[in-house]
């Protein structure tokens, strides 16, 4: 196994970097076990103002692209010609890496490092102006050292047999290669002691969005010791609620009013849209 011990995990998380310069962005890292919800959490991050970058998803856009001719090596069955043009089919690509132990990691070292190089192009198209904090969502995040580039950990928990139903409702997701993927990951509780934020995914969107507002506004607060006066901006009367004393010292001697969901007023000074 390539999980590491959870002394290891408690001394990365001594190591995090300090807050980013003011001309970098600040990283927001999102992780959790197989099917603990970080995708539908992505997309709440993305409600809230927030730029995501789904490295799930760029492993998909590079698999089919740049790294194909290197896949069609390691796993010829696994690539077809489709009209004289190679395609990947990732049917047949889960059954070769249920069938041979050593496939996987050889294509995590082929894949690591491309969706590296396709994250720092992406952070690159939101300068500091615009865009404060980033979003890295990482299935591997502590396993691969990725938690060491964050400012803040956020990792989301379910229970095991929730996380297992909803994995085994996936296409081409099996019983066998569910336990061969989760031997692979790190533990839940490696993960709680090296997050700074944990959420819970089990009660339903709404649930985990109020929780969601809730922890980033704490997080944020722990971030920035005192928001200056106004700091929020007309976003801060947007669903009304008085500030207090326990909620945000900083805005209360303002008179300001104040909800958790105008977060992204500081993540994102730029966003100009609208909660649905």
């Amino acid at each position: 196994m390539i999980c590491e011990p959870c002394c290891m995990m408690r001394r990365r998380l001594k190591r995090r970097p300090p807050p980013a310069p003011s001309t970098q962005p600040r990283w927001l890292g999102l992780t959790g076990g197989m099917a603990s919800g970080k995708s539908v959490t992505a997309q709440l991050l993305r409600r809230l103002g927030l730029r995501v970058h789904d490295s799930d998803e760029a492993a998909r856009r590079l698999s089919a692209t740049i790294a194909l001719p290197a896949i069609a090596r390691l796993c010829p069955e696994a690539v077809i010609a489709d009209k004289a043009v190679e395609r990947l089919d990732r049917g047949r690509l889960a059954v070769a890496v249920v069938r041979d132990p050593t496939l996987l990691p050889a294509l995590e070292r082929l894949l690591h490092p491309l969706i590296a190089v396709d994250r720092a192009a992406w952070a690159r198209r939101w300068p500091q102006h615009r865009q404060r904090w980033l979003v890295m969502e990482v299935p591997l995040l502590l396993e691969t050292g990725l938690d060491r580039q964050c400012q803040r950990v956020m990792t989301m928990m379910a229970s095991p047999k929730l996380r297992q139903q909803r994995a085994l409702r996936r296409p081409g997701m099996d019983a066998a290669r569910w336990h061969q993927l989760l031997a692979r990951q790190a533990s839940d509780g490696q993960r709680r002691r090296a997050s700074d934020v944990v959420l819970a995914s089990g009660l339903g969107k709404a649930a985990t969005f109020r929780h969601l507002r809730r922890e980033l506004i704490q997080l944020h607060r722990k971030i920035t010791d005192r928001l200056p006066r106004g700091a929020w901006g007309r976003y801060g009367s947007r669903l009304g609620g008085h500030s207090s004393a326990g909620r945000a010292p900083a805005l209360q001697a303002g008179g300001q009013r104040f909800d958790p969901a105008c977060l992204h007023h500081r993540f994102c000074p730029c966003f100009d849209g609208e909660l649905a």
